[in-house]
């Protein structure tokens, strides 16, 4: 049987180098996040987010950076409580915090996946944190193997991130990237042809190609534009 405890900061960093690896981990995450606040002056809390934001990056080879409402930032705790119950009812008292309705704020989700819960992040910041925390993460994602979304124009743009996919025809392993686009229905293209057997994902048939696990980071070549002559 497992059982889950909570210790303080300064009590976790005593089982340094004397744990196992999960527990070293989260002690090494530790560490990085007392050196940002001491290096940046952030508070202990917005530094532990940027040292989770790094980790997720690594881990999974892309940020998102998407504008969203939230009731809690996970970042710098802020919590703007509920609105009022504007009306009497048998299980509510006009005027006392309405806690179906809590108030929301924008902040930035950075780890926006298929899987989302209304009003809350994981990976990111508020707006109220953000002049804080952004000048302290971007030097730190320069060097990432990741991606990051063109419409985040401080964050660098070298890197782009490919599924891994496996051919079920002819055995092809690699990413979405070598596949040959196909035309979509409703207009553009898509990674839909084997580029070895030339077999092919069509819409609502059978896909010869299929995702497997991991994902493969190319690098993006600086575009050359050669000068015209005189």
């Amino acid at each position: 049987m497992k059982h889950t405890i909570e210790v303080e900061s300064e009590t976790l960093l005593l089982l340094d180098g004397k744990c196992d690896a999960k527990t070293q981990d989260e002690i090494e995450r530790l560490k990085s996040s007392i050196a940002i606040a001491k290096d940046s002056s952030l508070p202990e809390r917005e530094a532990a987010m940027v040292v989770e934001i790094v980790s997720y990056a690594r881990k999974n080879g892309r940020l998102t950076y998407q504008h969203v409402q939230i009731k809690r930032c996970p970042c710098c705790n802020r919590f703007d409580g509920y609105w009022p119950v504007r009306r009497s009812t048998r299980f509510k008292t006009k005027g006392n915090p309405d806690h179906d309705h809590p108030k929301v704020f924008s902040a930035i989700d950075l780890g926006r996946g298929f899987l989302t819960f209304p009003n809350f992040i994981f990976i990111g910041y508020c707006e109220s944190c953000k002049p804080r925390v952004e000048p302290v993460l971007l030097p730190l994602i320069q060097d990432l193997k990741a991606e990051f979304p063109k419409h985040w124009e401080a964050a660098p743009h070298k890197w782009k991130r490919y599924d891994n996919q496996k051919c079920n025809g002819c055995g092809w392993v690699g990413h979405e990237g070598q596949m040959i686009h196909l035309h979509a229905i409703m207009g553009g293209t898509y990674p839909g042809q084997c580029p070895k057997c030339g077999a092919q994902n069509v819409f609502l048939g059978r896909r010869n190609i299929e995702s497997i696990e991991g994902f493969t980071m190319v690098e993006q070549k600086p575009l050359t534009i050669a000068a015209t002559p005189p």
